[in-house]
């Protein structure tokens, strides 16, 4: 992958930024404090178990363990990941995976001419229904940022291409919309990622949904995501002894995928436990959920709904719908 289009993913990586004007109006916008460590403060991570980690790659260890098994992708999902133990193993369909690669490879200063001459409401070039004012905006290759520092909060939109020298035909991108809380006990990250294998084409062939928010101090989260047809809901407390969190799962992976299936699950589950549940082990109504273990979470987990097609870039004419930019992940900042 080439590096340029990789620098501005360090930015999205990182909980916090620093931003800093010259008199010429250039920005320096660095990260400083990792978005890794703090999504994995916030969202559950399942521990693998240790056949899993003499793998090596992400593959069926069983004939109900694997791809086509929605509580795999679940795991998979959320599974933690350990540089270097595990590159090579799994992609960025996990997000620690995603997290810890964007940190590592984008951790330095982006220096670039300021395209606002004034404070500005912008809008992403996927519209995840946030119109927020920014400060300074920077387009370079295949990237572009916006950014607004306040005393108690930092905000941001990112958006990025990723190619593969190897083949010339695939293109990876990525939106991100981000607000984070200064002393870090808030988080809130809405993203789209979409790969293509053909760029000569608009459609494109691999999709993720991802938000998040949630307090990496008390571990309460509230997660959305979807990867290709299935679809997952949660809220919780991802860390702590007697904590629990509720996942509502839907779509391909499932024995009916038009039917909704709950699982309460331990903050301490691992892989070795995610193995062992079963479709079996689900509510199919929620009303019959009377565990007060998540009590709390219930009614943010029943009520949210699914994502679907219409909440990812399926085509990359989704983004910049409307404007004079549509089909690219730019900010229309004119």
């Amino acid at each position: 992958m080439r590096l340029r289009s990789l620098l501005l993913l360090a930015i999205f990586v990182a909980i916090q930024f620093s931003c800093s004007k010259s008199d010429d109006n250039d920005d320096t916008i660095k990260s400083d404090i990792s978005l890794f460590d703090n999504v994995k403060n916030t969202s559950p991570v399942f521990m693998p178990d240790d056949s899993y980690a003499m793998s090596t790659q992400l593959v069926s260890k069983s004939d109900n363990w694997g791809s086509g098994n929605a509580i795999y992708t679940i795991y998979g999902t959320l599974r933690s990941y350990t540089h270097p133990d595990d590159d090579g193993k799994i992609d960025r369909s996990n997000i620690y995976k995603s997290m810890f690669d964007l940190e590592t490879l984008f951790n330095s200063d982006i220096d670039s001419d300021n395209l606002l001459s004034e404070s500005k409401d912008l809008t992403p070039a996927f519209d995840f229904g946030n119109t927020r004012s920014y400060d300074s905006y920077i387009e370079k290759d295949d990237l572009c940022l916006a950014f607004k520092a306040l005393d108690n909060s930092k905000s941001a939109i990112i958006g990025w291409h990723w190619y593969d020298d190897g083949n010339a035909l695939k293109r990876e991108t990525g939106v991100a919309q981000l607000v984070i809380n200064n002393d870090n006990t808030e988080i809130d990250i809405d993203m789209v990622f979409a790969v293509d294998y053909d760029i000569a084409t608009t459609e494109t062939d691999y999709n993720i949904r991802l938000k998040l928010t949630g307090n990496p101090t008390t571990h309460e989260f509230e997660f959305q995501y979807r990867i290709g047809s299935t679809s997952i809901v949660a809220s919780g407390i991802s860390q702590g002894a007697n904590n629990y969190f509720l996942f509502k799962v839907k779509g391909d992976g499932t024995p009916n995928s038009n039917t909704t299936y709950y699982f309460v699950i331990p903050a301490d589950a691992d892989e070795e436990y995610l193995k062992n549940l079963t479709f079996d082990d689900a509510y199919t109504n929620s009303d019959d959920i009377t565990d007060t273990n998540v009590a709390n979470y219930l009614a943010f987990v029943r009520d949210t709904p699914f994502f679907d097609d219409n909440d990812m870039v399926t085509d990359m004419n989704d983004l910049n719908k409307g404007n004079n930019r549509q089909g690219t992940m730019y900010v229309n900042y004119q």
